[in-house]
């Protein structure tokens, strides 16, 4: 038998290294476990995937194109305006999923209101097949969150409701009663009408109404949260629109009717700016018409009164030159009075949806880009004071862009308003180099010129101011979107989720995945040994025999006919064997194991005796109950008695010494040298000489027994779940500190799915049919 120190030169295991024979040990050990886990988190994956919402998804197409205006031609200066520009497509995704488009969304169709049936697991919404309309109004800002409606239905004409909501201190109210169907209720916090349809089955149901009163965040947590738009690629343009929701159908006319609301408010604000332009040419129609027909009077009185008919030829181009001046000089001058008054409106918000730029022409710039975001931030400000004070963060928030943008829009209308007065100063400079040269003719003519020249300059004003309210009108009666539907939405009956296989089969792998963690961890903190490998991965002592928990008879001797074996073939200087079995800690089954090998020995013919050692706590006598002595080995190691008096035949080839009465010193009859003695006789008549001895992790007797070198095999018995590893670790180290030799484990009580089938161990299935 090697010793200890040539045992540890053969380490099979590298602490640092992942055992992977040891992963697969723990979850075959924990299978049981490991599949309870999984089948309870499968489970849970199927009751989520069961009860979790269908969201189907729908989407649409729309086609913006680069310009928003139609074509002008060139000639005109005043409505073509100065900056220009195409028409932003992020500007218009913006307005597409903008809060002044929902809340129209909202107005032709209630969606802050919505109806369920009551079921046994989960409440299914309705809404294609509602069995009622609701009208609520507000009679009270304290409401808190959402109102919820039960309805239960008494008969085709009546119902019993009950309405539960929060008010601004978080008190629960509780509303309710009898009604009819179409009846109004009034109190002091809502009105509601309930008004039944088609849908309403004869018999009694029950249902549930949940009514948002707030649309503000009814638009923030339902509507755009599902809502996406976005554009197809950057070189298109062109945006897609897409909807989730829990209903297929909601879904579609949601996005169809916000297209349709969305190419309406393009329609009218297109009409709207050419009605804008038609009063605005219609006003300015009127001051030249009068100054024309001033400046016509006072030419023609001119004439008569100074017998000139015409100017003269010399002077007729000069004369066209100041005209062309003095027009252009008009129009800037309208341009310039249009910026002042722009200018004065921006510097109010409350008359800031009146903010017109199409005088100007800017409907495609980004003035009127910014001035639409300046009116939009206006009009949501206005919505969040219905419900909040100014100094609520939203409202402070949007006031804070209002000012940016107004601060913005300021900027660029002075960068305009200074190179149109730069433009008026170089005309203003031609003008006046014109008239000097005048000043060269004869007082008639140039009186004439004069007069002529303001006759003129009106009349072409007049012209053209007519020929623009000409193409306003036919732009107003011809308007037409420049949008186009590419696709419109439609239902799709399959859901986009949950995906319900996909949540089952990752319920499985993360039920499989928690089991095998939990059995690790489980393994990690079970301080218990519980098979071979647990010993083999602390120490490299050999294990000698590894014994059932079964008791099955064949099995149970099998795994003691394995032991006989393996200590028949260890080495030994003499003919007799002598065996020291011990234990770390009581309970471990050290007495069984010695008393049940002795039995093996002596079936196999070896003529055996068995020694009982442990003279504090014996337990020998209950494995030999019919057997009584009166003496024992403490009397035997006392000299009170010959060692003819305490063996005990316990068979054909078994006897058997027991403890006898517990001495005051034990460990002192240890140290006699009468157990040399008496080891040194026996072995002249047996083959086997069993020595049964106390627990080595708490008394000495067994280290005793050991130094004396009287054995041949020295045996600790572990018991599986049982003994703690720090046992095994306290005894590894005291072999090694004491050089002991000879020395092997036994393991009792292992599981046998535990895979204890050791090479040299317990090797059950031979015989195991036998009866």
């Amino acid at each position: 038998m090697k010793s200890l120190a040539e045992l540890e030169t053969n380490n099979n295991h590298n602490e640092d290294e992942i055992d992977l024979k040891q992963i697969f040990e723990v979850i075959t050990k924990n299978k049981k476990l490991i599949a309870i886990i999984t089948l309870f988190v499968f489970l849970l994956s199927l009751i989520y995937a069961y009860f979790s919402t269908n969201i189907y998804s729908t989407y649409s197409t729309i086609e913006i194109p680069a310009k928003s205006q139609p074509s002008m031609p060139t000639e005109i200066d005043i409505f073509a305006g100065g900056l220009g520009g195409d028409q932003d497509l992020h500007n218009e995704i913006e307005v597409l999923q903008s809060r002044e488009l929902l809340l129209k969304l909202l107005e032709i169709a209630p969606l802050n209101i919505r109806y369920f049936s009551n079921g046994f697991l989960k409440d299914k919404e309705l809404y294609t097949n509602k069995p009622f309309n609701l009208s609520a109004t507000n009679n009270s800002k304290n409401i808190v969150g959402n109102v919820i409606f039960k309805v239960d239905t008494i008969n085709e004409k009546s119902y019993n409701i009950e309405v539960k909501f929060k008010n601004n201190n978080k008190k629960k109210i509780e509303l309710g009663g009898v009604y009819n169907f179409g009846q109004t209720v009034k109190t002091d916090y809502l009105t509601f009408n309930l008004n039944k349809t088609k849908y309403l089955s004869k018999s009694n149901g029950s249902f549930k109404i949940i009514y948002t009163p707030n649309i503000d965040n009814f638009i923030d947590s339902f509507i755009r949260t599902n809502l996406g738009v976005a554009p197809i690629n950057k070189d298109a343009s062109v945006v897609k629109l897409t909807y989730s929701d829990n209903d297929a159908a909601r879904g579609v006319d949601i996005l169809n009717s916000l297209v349709k609301l969305y190419f309406t408010q393009k329609l009218d604000l297109q009409q709207m700016e050419t009605k804008s332009k038609l009063k605005f040419i219609d006003d300015q129609l009127k001051i030249t018409y009068a100054d024309l027909a001033n400046s016509e009077k006072s030419l023609k009185d001119y004439k008569q009164k100074n017998t000139i008919a015409s100017i003269p030829n010399s002077s007729t181009v000069l004369l066209n030159q100041i005209v062309d001046t003095d027009t252009q000089k008009s129009q800037i001058d309208i341009k310039l009075n249009i910026l002042q008054g722009l200018m004065d409106q921006i510097k109010s918000t409350n008359n800031i949806s009146t903010v017109s730029i199409d005088a100007l022409g800017l409907q495609a710039s980004p003035i009127s880009t910014m001035i639409m975001s300046l009116q939009q931030k206006s009009a949501a400000k206005n919505a969040l004071l219905v419900d909040y004070t100014n100094q609520h963060p939203d409202v402070l928030r949007t006031s804070k862009e209002i000012d940016e943008l107004k601060r913005s829009i300021k900027g660029s209308i002075n960068s305009l308003y200074a190179s149109t007065k730069k433009q008026q100063s170089d005309l203003q400079t031609s003008k006046n180099l014109y008239e000097n040269t005048l000043q060269q003719m004869p007082a008639q003519e140039l009186n004439l010129l004069n007069l002529n020249r303001s006759f003129q300059v009106n009349e072409k004003m007049y012209s053209y101011l007519l020929e623009k309210k000409s193409e306003f009108e036919i732009m107003n009666a011809s308007a037409i979107s420049q949008n186009r539907i590419l696709d419109r939405a439609i239902l799709y009956p399959e859901p986009i989720k949950p995906k319900r296989s996909l949540i089952a089969m990752s319920g499985l792998l993360l039920g499989l995945l928690l089991g095998m963690v939990v059995a690790l961890i489980r393994n990690f903190m079970d301080k218990k040994i519980s098979s071979v490998a647990d010993i083999e991965r602390i120490t490299n002592i050999p294990i000698y025999g590894v014994l059932p928990q079964n008791k099955e008879v064949v099995a149970f001797n099998e795994s003691f006919n394995m032991l006989r074996t393996n200590i028949e073939f260890s080495p030994s200087k003499d003919k007799c064997k002598v065996v020291i079995i011990t234990s770390n800690i009581p309970g471990e089954g050290k007495t069984t194991i010695s008393s049940n090998l002795a039995k093996t020995l002596a079936k196999a013919g070896k003529k055996t005796i068995l020694l009982d050692f442990d003279l504090r706590k014996s337990a020998l006598n209950r494995e030999f109950p019919e057997l009584v002595s009166r003496n024992g080995m403490s009397q035997l190691l006392a000299n009170m008695c010959g060692l003819k008096d305490v063996v005990i035949s316990a068979g054909e080839y078994l006897d058997v010494v027991f403890s006898g009465k517990v001495p005051p010193n034990p460990s002192e009859l240890l140290l006699s040298n009468t157990i040399d003695d008496i080891i040194g006789e026996l072995k002249n008549r047996y083959d086997y000489i069993i020595l049964d001895t106390a627990p080595i992790g708490l008394v000495t007797d067994a280290m005793i027994l050991n130094k004396k070198h009287l054995h041949d095999i020295f045996l600790v018995t572990s018991r599986a779940n049982y003994t703690d590893k720090a046992l095994i670790e306290n005894f590894n180290k005291l072999a090694h500190r004491h050089h002991m030799k000879s020395l092997g484990f036994i393991i009792n009580d292992v599981k046998i799915d535990s895979g204890y089938g050791y090479g040299y161990g317990y090797g059950y299935g031979y015989g195991h049919t036998e009866k």
